[in-house]
C-alpha cells in the first residue's frame, strides 16, 4: 500500500538528530527536537557506534563564577533531559531576595547528575563544583551527583563560593503551629522521603519554612546598596526621634 512504502517514508521522515543527555537522539517521524543552545567554539563528539553524543565544555572554575547572579538555572538526567534547551530546566529560587543566594527542593533519585548555569547555554557560565562542596560528588565528566534518594535542599551560595545539597527539616510555624518561631513545629518524613506531613494544633495563620545544617553558616553581607538603605533606615530613625523629643518638651515629658 501506498501508506507503507518507500516513497511515503521519504516524504514524512526526516534525518534530523541532536545530543540529549549523552545520547544521539532521531526525529524520525515524531515531533521537532528540543533546541540545544552551545557557546562557540564548542567542540561535539558523535560515536555511532554506540549512538552517543558528546558536549564538549569545560565548566567555570570557582574564581570565574560570579558572586551574584539574575538567575541560577539547573538541568539534570532525569528532568529537562540534560539538555538547558529543555522546558525542563528548573530556576532556583532567591532567597530573602538576594542575587548571591539561590535554593530549590526536590525529590532526587539515587545517582541523578546535575549541572548549573547563569545563561542555559552549553559552554557558557556553566559549573557544577564551587570552592565547598557539601553533601554530593562530583562525577568523572564533572557532574553533581546526589548520593542516596531523597528530598534534598539544593542551596547555592555565590558569595562563599558554595553548593550544599543536603535532606532538610521542614518546619512550620504562626499561630496555627503553636508560636512564630520558625522552628515550633516539625514535619514528620515519611518512610521513602518523598513526603512530609504534619497536623496544625490550632487555627490561625500558618507558614512553612525549611532547613538545612547549611543555612547555619549564612551570615549577613552588606553590599554598598544594603548600607545605603540603611544609612537611610537609620537617618529616618533619628528625624522621628528628633520629632517625638521636641513634641514630648513642648508637654513637659521625658525624652528619648
Amino acid at each position: 500500500m501506498y501508506a507503507t512504502s518507500d516513497y511515503n517514508n521519504r516524504d514524512w521522515n526526516t534525518m534530523e538528530f541532536n545530543i540529549y543527555n549523552g545520547q544521539i537522539y532521531y526525529r524520525g517521524v515524531g515531533a521537532t527536537l528540543e533546541p540545544v543552545p552551545v557557546a562557540s567554539n564548542i567542540p561535539i563528539e558523535l560515536d555511532f557506534s554506540q549512538d552517543k553524543g558528546k558536549i564538549a565544555v569545560t565548566f567555570a572554575s570557582p574564581s570565574d563564577v560570579p558572586s551574584t547572579a539574575k538567575a541560577i538555572y539547573m538541568v539534570g538526567d532525569e528532568f529537562g533531559n540534560m539538555n538547558w534547551g529543555s522546558d525542563g530546566v528548573i530556576s532556583l529560587d532567591k532567597v530573602w531576595n538576594s542575587a548571591d543566594r539561590w535554593i530549590h527542593i526536590n525529590y532526587f533519585n539515587a545517582g541523578t547528575k546535575l549541572r548549573f548555569s547563569t545563561s542555559k547555554i552549553f559552554g557558557d557560565g556553566e559549573f557544577t563544583g564551587l570552592t565547598n562542596n557539601v553533601g554530593f560528588e562530583i562525577s568523572d565528566e564533572g557532574l553533581v551527583v546526589i548520593p542516596q534518594s531523597g528530598t534534598y535542599i539544593i542551596f547555592v551560595d555565590l558569595g562563599s563560593k558554595t553548593i550544599s545539597i543536603q535532606k532538610p527539616v521542614i518546619y512550620g510555624y504562626g499561630t496555627a503551629a503553636g508560636g512564630n518561631n520558625e522552628k515550633i513545629l516539625p514535619f514528620t518524613e515519611s518512610s521513602d522521603g518523598k513526603t512530609f506531613s504534619v497536623t496544625l494544633p490550632n487555627g490561625g495563620r500558618f507558614r512553612i519554612h525549611p532547613y538545612i545544617p547549611a543555612f547555619d553558616n549564612l551570615h549577613l553581607v552588606l553590599g554598598n546598596a544594603n548600607m545605603l538603605l540603611i544609612r537611610r533606615l537609620l537617618k529616618s530613625i533619628c528625624v522621628k526621634r528628633a520629632w517625638m523629643n521636641r513634641t514630648k518638651i513642648m508637654y513637659g515629658l521625658p525624652t528619648l
